[in-house]
């Protein structure tokens, strides 16, 4: 069971996501511990998106919008969240088999902890077979700042504020970095908690704007850090945001 004050919103952007969305969806109801609330929002997606989301019935909050972008859609359904726990997934990714329980147990334990990272299974697009992409798992699991691998308590967000909306690529990375110098309890757990699906057109594969999406906010950090001489909760190295390689 669910403490009243466990209860968990799973926050899912998507723009042009018909071909993955309900496989997402449904590798979060399946598991022992069901979300109290899905909340997907549909970034001004123009294929059938809207009707892959009509037809998903079930607890599903959702909102469309036009086009802002991955960081946009999150804030709008952190905004929309009802519950005293967060978590986020991409639509074309997936839970692992032990999230979100792994992370809750370790913040029951802890107490004191303002969100909870797992590992990320990388899988590699290998075709299509019968009209449907399959997917193999790509090098060893490991600690990633992907937002699809967090659990945090919700009001960490009124402390760091959302993800930067100026940021097409990075802003899960920004906002972590940002987390910690605010001094956020991070804790980490060996399970893996996502899946990340690495497919042609996906965003990794743009391989130039992504690494300068990380650049950037990592270039952001260190600025911010020189202004305040030291950041606050700083600690072990971040996990990395992608594997060496990745989209290649």
């Amino acid at each position: 069971m669910i403490a009243a004050d466990e209860r968990i919103s799973v926050v899912i952007p998507v723009f042009n996501g018909e071909r993955f969305l309900a496989e997402a969806v449904a590798s979060i109801v399946t598991h022992r511990i069901a979300p109290t609330q899905i909340v997907i929002v549909d970034d001004g997606s123009t294929d059938g998106t809207p009707e892959i989301v009509a037809g998903l019935g079930g607890t599903i909050t959702s909102v469309r919008q036009p086009n802002r972008g991955p960081a946009a859609a999150r804030n709008r359904g952190i905004g929309l969240a009802d519950s005293d726990l967060v978590a986020f997934l991409d639509a074309d990714d997936l839970w692992g088999a032990g999230h979100p329980t792994a992370a809750l147990g370790r913040l029951r334990e802890a107490g004191d902890l303002d969100m909870v990272i797992g590992r990320t299974q990388c899988l590699r697009y290998e075709g299509d077979v019968g009209g449907r992409a399959c997917f193999r798992p790509w090098r060893e699991p490991f600690h990633s700042v992907n937002v699809g691998s967090w659990l945090c308590r919700r009001d960490l967000f009124g402390r760091v504020g959302l993800f930067d909306e100026t940021l097409t690529y990075g802003e899960d990375l920004d906002w972590f970095l940002r987390a910690r110098e605010a001094g956020a309890r991070i804790g980490r757990i060996d399970g893996v908690c996502l899946l990340y699906r690495l497919r042609p057109g996906g965003m990794v594969a743009r391989r130039g704007a992504g690494r300068g999406g990380l650049l950037d906010a990592l270039r952001r950090s260190i600025s911010r850090r020189r202004v305040s001489r030291g950041m606050a909760g700083e600690g072990a190295a971040p996990p990395r945001a992608l594997p060496s390689g990745a989209g290649e």
